[in-house]
């Protein structure tokens, strides 16, 4: 595989760490590969040294004329984005659409704006500047919570450090997780910190599907989540004796980085809930995990989402995926790309706690089991249609509408 060509546009009052913490994620993955995956060329438009906002000077290989086609184009931020040059700005306009992948740190994010590359994306930047990025740039999506997003070829995170999290994610997407990981560690980083995580409400639900996994996400450091739903009223759960809420709109919920649809006995409802499974799909593109405990996987599966893919359900109905294009699988959680599924109920704290290892790292994950006590221990080995005494199994397979109704 040839190295890739990266091009770092450096500037009079750039961030020193917009510049430095993305190139050592790069030269983490050349370290780690033995050999160079990524050839960086760091270029200033005139090839003259410039001088951080902290003072430091920092040397470029040359100009960036001559820089060539760049695979991935990195703009980072700083105070010198204030006051723009209008001959960065022109060359970004001119030369920016060559580039495979281009990418914002911080308030790089306003230069690329200037130059007209990011109309109609959604992007992010430092908290602090989100308002005034929307203002300057209304054609631009601007959402200030997650730590960075991905549209298309373009990708922008938030503030300073957070140009190292993107990195990292350019990283595992060239070549996986296990190599991202492994930079990640050495640098005493989360492979992905903990962003925006929507957890999906609505009527007649049951309520363990999305208490477990949010006892579980709710200890990521960093993690903010939000209960959304259609409208904002609380929800009863499908007891009848418990309400949850209030919720966030559908409408009027940020793009997220996780969210969880909970299962319930009858889903009939969901699985044509023509607003919830269009929400589904419009935030599929750039979660970095779309996730479901019990029948909530057929809830995934009705929008489109697990077509093709590997998933598990409530063992009653986990065949029913099948109406839908997915592959059921008797195992309690199932991974399969970005998408995450977890069996009937309780399967649903397992969730968690893969999701939490795959975010955070086993040792945050591990900390979080022993923290809430984790340690199931049931009276009986009948958890499970595998262990469970046979007639027990044929009890519920023939009476199944207490458990399931659709």
């Amino acid at each position: 595989m040839a190295a890739q060509r990266v091009v770092i546009a450096i500037f009079e009052g750039v961030q020193s760490l917009d510049v430095t913490g993305p190139l050592e994620v790069l030269a983490g993955a050349n370290a780690a590969a033995g050999s160079e995956q990524y050839r960086v060329w760091i270029a200033s438009i005139d090839g003259r040294p410039v001088r951080t906002s902290s003072g430091l000077q920092i040397l470029p290989d040359g100009e960036l004329a001559a820089a060539g086609p760049a695979d991935l184009l990195i703009v980072p931020g700083g105070d010198g984005t204030r006051t723009t040059d209008p001959r960065l700005v022109a060359w970004l306009r001119e030369h920016g659409p060559e580039a495979k992948r281009l990418a914002a740190v911080c308030t790089g994010a306003f230069l690329l704006a200037e130059a007209g590359l990011l109309d109609g994306r959604q992007v992010t930047t430092h908290w602090d500047k989100c308002a005034t990025l929307a203002r300057r740039f209304p054609s631009v999506c601007v959402d200030a919570e997650p730590i960075f997003v991905r549209d298309g070829n373009i990708w922008t995170s938030a503030g300073v450090t957070a140009g190292i999290d993107l990195a990292l994610a350019l990283v595992e997407e060239d070549h996986g997780r296990d190599v991202a990981l492994g930079i990640a560690r050495h640098l005493v980083m989360f492979l992905r910190r903990p962003g925006g995580q929507r957890l999906v409400l609505y009527p007649r639900m049951t309520a363990l599907d999305i208490i477990g996994p949010y006892e579980v996400l709710s200890r990521l450091p960093g993690v903010s989540i939000t209960f959304v739903g259609s409208g904002p009223d609380a929800v009863s759960a499908d007891t009848g004796l418990l309400s949850l809420g209030p919720k966030t709109d559908f409408s009027a919920a940020a793009p997220p980085d996780v969210v969880v649809v909970p299962g319930g006995p009858d889903v009939a409802a969901q699985l044509a809930d023509a607003e919830l499974r269009a929400w589904l799909r419009s935030v599929d593109e750039h979660a970095t995990w779309m996730a479901s405990v019990c029948t909530g996987s057929l809830i995934l599966a009705a929008a489109g989402l697990l077509r093709g893919r590997q998933a598990t359900s409530h063992w009653l109905v986990a065949d029913r995926l099948r109406e839908f294009g997915a592959e059921p699988s008797p195992d309690r959680v199932v991974i399969d790309g970005r998408y995450a599924t977890a069996a009937g109920v309780s399967a649903g704290i397992d969730l968690g706690l893969t999701l939490a290892a795959r975010i955070a790292g086993p040792p945050v994950a591990q900390a979080i089991q022993l923290a809430v006590e984790y340690d199931p221990q049931p009276p009986f080995d009948a958890g499970s249609p595998r262990s469970a005494p046979p007639e027990i199994v044929e009890y519920l397979r023939t009476n199944s509408h207490v458990v399931v109704t659709s």
